[in-house]
C-alpha cells in the first residue's frame, strides 16, 4: 500500500536512530491490524479515503515518533508550550540554526567584514523566540487537525485553516510593506523624519511585491482548490529559490537605509548606521537567508519525494487512484 509505505517512511524521518527498524516494523503491524480490522468491519476492500482516515486518526508521524524518544522534555512557561513529542525537533532545529549562523559568520570573518557582535546576539535571540512561537503554534495544530507530514502532503487535500492563515499573515505583511513608502513611521519610527530606504534598494519593491502577491495568490488557489496539492510545494520551492536571490542581491547594496538629502547631524548618521546593522544582521544575513533557505530544501525534497513516487507508479503501473 503505498500511503501505508510513505506514512511509514514520514515517522521512519523523525525517531530515534538506534531503534528506526524495530519500531517501524511494529507500528506497520499495528497499522495493518488496523486496516485488517477496518475492512472486516465494512465488508469490502479499503478504499484510499479509509485508509488516509485510518492514518489520520493514528496521527501525525512527528507526534508518532516522538512518543518513541526517550527525552521527555518539554518547554513550560506557566503551560507547557512545547510538548515532549515535538521537543527533540525543536532542539534540533535550534542547533540548525545556530550551525548556519556561525557558518555565516565565520565566512563574512574570512572575508574580513567587521561582525557586530551585540547584533549578532540580537539575531540568535530572535531566531530563538520565533522558533519557539512557531514549534509551539505547529504542536497545537498537529495536535487539533492531525496534520499529515512533509513526505504526504500530496496525498490529503490541504487544509483550508492552513490556506487561510497563511493569506492573513501574507496580506498583513504585504499591506505593511507598501505602505512604507507613504506611512515611513511604520518602519522607521519616531525617526521617519530623518531616514529613508536607500535609492538602490527601492528598485527592489517591485519584485517583493510580486513575490508576496505569488505566495498570496497560491494560498488563494488552495483556498478554492484544496486538492491541488502539488501547487503548494512546487509554488514554494520557485518562489523560495527566487527569494534566495534577491536576498544575495540586496546584501550587495548596503545600505539598506540612509539619512535624508541634507542631513548632517552625526545622531542621525549613527541612527542610520544602527538601523543597517539591524536589518543586515537582524534580518537579511540570518533570519531570511536561513527562512527562504530551509524552505527552498524542504519543499524540494517534497518534489524530489513525488517525483521518485511518480516514477515508481509508472515503472510497477499502478494506477494513480491506486493505495
Amino acid at each position: 500500500m503505498e500511503l501505508l509505505d510513505r506514512y511509514l517512511k514520514a515517522v521512519r524521518l523523525y525517531l530515534p536512530r538506534a531503534h528506526k527498524d524495530d519500531i517501524v516494523r511494529e507500528l506497520c503491524e499495528n497499522l495493518l491490524a488496523a486496516m485488517d480490522d477496518r475492512e472486516k468491519e465494512l465488508g469490502r476492500p479499503l478504499a484510499k479515503a479509509d485508509v488516509q482516515q485510518i492514518l489520520r486518526q493514528h496521527g501525525h508521524p512527528m507526534i508518532v515518533a516522538g512518543g518513541y524518544h526517550v527525552n521527555r522534555r518539554s518547554v513550560t512557561f506557566g503551560r507547557q508550550w512545547i510538548s515532549p513529542q515535538m521537543f527533540p525537533f525543536y532542539v534540533r532545529h535550534l542547533w540548525l540554526n545556530l550551525i548556519i549562523t556561525v557558518v555565516f559568520v565565520a565566512v563574512v570573518a574570512l572575508a574580513g567584514k567587521p561582525i557586530v557582535v551585540p547584533l549578532l546576539l540580537f539575531s540568535i535571540g530572535l531566531q530563538f523566540v520565533i522558533l519557539t512561537v512557531v514549534y509551539s503554534a505547529m504542536d497545537a495544530l498537529m495536535r487539533r487537525s492531525q496534520l499529515p507530514a512533509a513526505p504526504l502532503p500530496l496525498e490529503f487535500p490541504i487544509p483550508r485553516w492552513q490556506s487561510k492563515a497563511g493569506i492573513a499573515l501574507w496580506a498583513v505583511f504585504t499591506l505593511w510593506w507598501l505602505s512604507i513608502p507613504v506611512f515611513p513611521v511604520v518602519l522607521f519610527g519616531p525617526a521617519a523624519g530623518v531616514l529613508r530606504i536607500a535609492p538602490t534598494i527601492e528598485g527592489y519593491n517591485v519584485p517583493i511585491v510580486l513575490l508576496l502577491l505569488a505566495g498570496i495568490a497560491q494560498r488563494v488557489t488552495n483556498l478554492i482548490r484544496p486538492e491541488w496539492t502539488r501547487l503548494l510545494p512546487l509554488s514554494r520551492l520557485a518562489i523560495n529559490g527566487i527569494g534566495l536571490i534577491l536576498i544575495y542581491r540586496l546584501i550587495q547594496h548596503h545600505p539598506f537605509v540612509v539619512v535624508m538629502a541634507g542631513t548632517h547631524d552625526a545622531h542621525d548618521i549613527g541612527l542610520a548606521a544602527t538601523f543597517n546593522s539591524c536589518i543586515e544582521w537582524g534580518v537579511v544575513k540570518t533570519w531570511l537567508w536561513i527562512y527562504f533557505l530551509a524552505n527552498f530544501v524542504a519543499h524540494g525534497l517534497v518534489c524530489l519525494d513525488d517525483l521518485r513516487w511518480r516514477i515508481l507508479r509508472q515503472r510497477n503501473r499502478i494506477p494513480s487512484h491506486a493505495l
